[in-house]
């Protein structure tokens, strides 16, 4: 397996933020664990087919990508998958462990906000950046 061939989706939320950056959506590499996150003003199709294009055109199109089985990943996005020759694989929505590399991602980001938000209360909803590079430029040490 090599990079972006596999990669994880979900979408998470209400942060109570402004109406544009109420969901974030996180989007993890299985074979690199590269991470990127992306607002988003809703839960739909649409808004997690944009997250999926921005990953095809920065590393290409994956032959997988692990979902819940959650509506945000059926309509638009299923058809996109169809056309592009990406194998999904829904799992269950109840089911968190069984996608559990882009959950593991989420509680980290959640505890990435909280101590921005701390840090920088004006400021703690307008940037992923931060949370994203400190994901991406940590070690990882496979056993």
């Amino acid at each position: 397996m090599a990079a972006f061939q596999v990669i994880h989706m979900d979408i998470t939320g209400k942060l109570g933020t402004s109406d544009d950056q109420q969901y974030v959506i996180v989007t993890i590499d299985a074979f690199s664990k590269y991470v990127l996150l992306c607002f988003a003003s809703n839960k739909n199709p649409h808004i997690t087919l944009a997250a999926l294009k921005l990953t095809v055109h920065l590393f290409g199109t994956p032959i997988q990508v692990i979902v819940d089985g959650g509506r945000d990943f059926l309509g638009e996005f299923k058809d996109y998958c169809d056309h592009a020759g990406i194998n999904i694989h829904a799992i269950a929505p109840e089911v968190s462990r069984a996608n559990g590399q882009v959950e593991r991602v989420i509680a980290t980001l959640k505890n990435e906000l909280v101590m921005i938000k701390n840090y920088e209360a004006e400021q703690w909803h307008t940037t992923l950046e931060e949370p994203q590079l400190a994901m991406n430029c940590t070690a990882l040490y496979i056993l």
